[in-house]
């Protein structure tokens, strides 16, 4: 790697590595995910992802039966599959929030497509540091505010388009989402960031960037391309 040109898919991988040259981020399909002209919200919050400890689907459930303690009652979706079902249907139940909270298994990319823009806010509440996080990416262009943990390059993929919290902290995600549930203006300035956001990861952009790339190590240069901004904050004073 100390002889090589280094081209990491985010800032967090990048701080891995002894060298790198380029942050080149993820592309996402964006013939398939995207904004419909007219959204129709039927649910209020999505999670993609194994049933797994690493994923914290766990940690979303925690934070549904939190909220109905304050007087919310979001409905949620859950999709995929994994060795923890079991015991998040039982969390789901003896929280009272079995009646809101809908496993419904794994999904192609195709019917994921047609699901994420039926909800408003998608939950990435990883708790193990992700590397970029392409499913926050797919959530952000379906029209879904995202939320996610400040850990990994999770940060770099939601941009501008949603909040953060600390890893693993409940009371955190709990309170993003008490914010964005109680403010539709709120929600619609995070998703009027998307356009931009997106930009750098539709294919013909990843594209050119690598291209880029093989042309100036062909040319005997290290060029740079653009990176992906750390933060995921918005221009001060927009939110």
């Amino acid at each position: 790697l100390e002889r090589a040109s280094n081209v990491a898919i985010s800032g967090a991988v990048a701080k891995t590595l002894k060298r790198c040259d380029q942050i080149v981020g993820n592309p996402y399909r964006d013939h398939l995910f995207k904004q419909p002209a007219v959204q129709e919200w039927s649910n209020d919050i999505v999670f993609v992802g194994r049933l797994v400890s690493d994923k914290g689907c766990e940690d979303l459930i925690r934070s549904v039966i939190q909220l109905k303690g304050k007087g919310f009652r979001p409905r949620v979706t859950v999709v995929g599959t994994g060795p923890e079902e079991r015991s998040l249907r039982e969390l789901a139940k003896t929280g009272g929030v079995e009646e809101q909270v809908d496993f419904v298994g794994g999904k192609s990319s195709e019917e994921l497509a047609v699901m994420l823009p039926k909800h408003k806010i998608m939950v990435v509440p990883s708790r193990w540091l992700e590397p970029f996080g392409i499913v926050a990416v797919e959530g952000v262009a379906s029209g879904c505010v995202v939320v996610g943990t400040t850990g990994g390059g999770l940060p770099e993929a939601i941009g501008p388009c949603g909040p953060l919290y600390p890893n693993g902290d409940v009371d955190g995600l709990t309170s993003q989402l008490e914010r964005l549930l109680s403010d539709d203006k709120l929600m619609e300035q995070y998703r009027m960031q998307s356009e931009a956001h997106l930009r750098r990861f539709r294919l013909p952009e990843v594209a050119r960037n690598y291209l880029k790339i093989f042309e100036n190590l062909l040319n005997g240069q290290n060029g740079e391309t653009p990176s992906i901004p750390v933060s995921n904050e918005p221009k001060r004073g927009t939110i």
